[in-house]
C-alpha cells in the first residue's frame, strides 16, 4: 500500500480516536461502539460540497488539513476500492449514495464527483411532501446494505419538507476467526466491570494457539492481534493490566499514532485466550461530538455548501450513526451507517518461553482493522455486558 494511503489512514485514526474520546466523555459508563470510517467517508462527501471557512473546518476535524482536496478525494477511492478487492474468506460492503429533492437542482461538478470518488449516485425524491416515505426508502436502503444489521437509521421526524440532500454511508463486516474457538469451551464467568462490580458473562476460550500478542510497556497493556480468515482483517484488544493502570489512563495515552501502528509491534507467541462473547448496538451522538471538536459553521447560518447548488442556502441540519456488533465462537459482525442531512437554511519484543494468558475479563478497548493499511474500520470499549 502506498504512502499516501497509509498517510490517510492514519488521518482517520486520528479521528476517529478524537471521536472515541467525545463519546467517552458524554458517557463515562456506557460501552461504545462506532465506525470511524463510514463517518469520515460520509463527511468526505458532504466536504466536496463546502467552501472556504466551512470547507477548511471540515478538513481540520477531519484531520486532513495538510492534504490537497484532489488527493483527498481519490486517496478516499483508492482506499475503499483496495479493502473491497474480492476476497471470499470474509465479507466487506462499503456504499455510499444520495438521496436529493426532487425540486432542487444541484452542481453537475457535485454530483459527478460523489460519483466519481465515492460511487454515490443521485437518487430523486420528494422531501417536500413525502418525507415520511422518504424516510423508509433512506432506512431500506442502509438494511439491505448493512444485511439488516442496521435499522431505521433515519429516526421518524429526521426529514421535512426543507430537507434537500441526504447524504449516506452504509459499511458491513462478516469474517470467521483464522481460529476459531469450541463452543463447549465457553462457560459463564465473573466479569470485572470494576474493582467492586462484577457480573455474570460468557467467556470463549482457547489455549497454546499461536497468535500476535505483546506487552506494551507504555500503554501497560496486553495487546492480542486475532486474524479473520484470510487475514486481511483482525480483531485487535488492548487490554489493561489492572495491577499497573486503568482503562481510563489507557485511554489518556493513546494516540492516533499508537493505534494505528500498535500491530507492528507484536510477535508470535503461544497465548491462552478468554474472550467475551458479546453483541451490543449503538448510537452515538456524533453532531455533539463534532460540533465540540470545533465543527461549527457547518451546523448554523455560517455554512457555505455552495458546492452544492450554487447557492450558500444550505447547512447540514443532523448527522446520524447507528453501529452494530456480535463476537462470538465463529467470528464477527459488523456495521455501521452513516447519514449526513442537508437542510435549507432557515436562518515488536523476544517471546518468553510459557505461555502468557490472556484474561479479558474486565474493561478493554477493541477495533477491526485493515491489516495492511491500518485503517481503523470499527472502534469500540467493551464496559460491560
Amino acid at each position: 500500500m502506498s504512502d499516501s494511503l497509509k498517510k490517510l489512514s492514519c488521518s482517520n485514526t486520528e479521528f476517529g480516536l478524537d471521536l472515541y474520546r467525545k463519546f467517552s466523555s458524554s458517557d463515562a459508563d456506557g460501552n461504545i461502539f462506532f465506525s470511524p470510517m463510514s463517518i469520515s467517508l460520509a463527511l468526505a462527501m458532504t466536504s466536496l460540497g463546502a467552501r472556504d471557512k466551512t470547507e477548511l473546518e471540515m478538513k481540520s476535524v477531519l484531520k486532513l488539513d495538510k492534504m490537497t482536496n484532489k488527493d483527498i478525494h481519490e486517496h478516499f477511492r483508492k482506499l475503499v476500492d483496495d479493502l473491497k478487492k474480492s476476497n471470499d474468506k470474509f465479507i466487506l460492503h462499503i456504499a455510499n449514495k444520495l438521496y436529493g429533492e426532487k425540486s432542487n437542482s444541484f452542481l453537475n461538478e457535485f454530483l459527478k464527483s460523489c460519483e466519481e470518488f465515492y460511487g454515490a449516485a443521485l437518487e430523486p425524491v420528494d422531501f417536500r411532501n413525502k418525507a415520511k416515505e422518504c424516510e423508509a426508502t433512506i432506512n431500506a436502503w442502509v438494511e439491505n446494505q448493512t444485511n439488516q444489521k442496521i435499522r431505521n437509521l433515519i429516526a421518524p421526524g429526521s426529514l421535512n419538507a426543507m430537507t434537500k440532500l441526504v447524504l449516506v454511508n452504509a459499511i458491513y463486516f462478516k469474517g470467521s476467526w483464522d481460529i476459531p474457538f469450541d463452543e463447549s469451551n465457553t462457560k459463564e464467568d465473573k466479569f470485572y466491570i470494576s474493582e467492586n462490580h462484577t457480573t455474570q458473562i460468557s467467556l470463549m476460550h482457547f489455549s497454546k494457539k499461536k497468535l500476535r500478542y505483546s506487552f506494551d510497556e507504555e500503554l501497560k497493556c496486553q495487546i492480542l492481534e486475532l486474524p479473520y480468515e484470510g487475514r486481511r482483517l483482525s480483531y485487535v484488544i488492548i487490554l489493561p493490566d489492572l495491577e499497573k493502570t486503568k482503562l481510563e489512563e489507557v485511554e489518556q495515552k493513546l494516540t492516533g499514532t499508537i493505534l494505528q501502528n500498535i500491530s507492528n509491534h507484536l510477535y508470535t507467541k503461544e497465548v491462552n485466550v478468554w474472550l467475551p462473547r458479546f453483541k451490543l448496538e449503538s448510537t452515538p451522538n456524533v453532531m455533539r461530538a463534532l460540533m465540540e471538536l470545533g465543527l461549527q459553521d457547518l451546523f448554523d447560518s455560517r455554512a457555505d455548501l455552495s458546492n452544492m447548488n450554487g447557492e450558500k442556502n444550505l447547512f447540514v441540519s443532523s448527522i446520524l450513526h447507528k453501529a452494530f456488533i456480535e463476537v462470538n465462537e465463529k467470528g464477527s459482525e459488523a456495521a455501521g451507517a452513516t447519514a449526513v442531512i442537508i437542510g435549507k437554511k432557515s436562518l515488536r519484543h523476544p517471546a518468553p518461553s510459557i505461555p502468557v494468558d490472556f484474561r479479558a475479563d474486565h474493561p478493554f478497548i477493541f477495533s477491526i482493522k485493515d491489516i495492511e493499511s491500518g485503517s481503523i474500520l470499527f472502534l469500540g470499549k467493551f464496559l460491560k455486558p
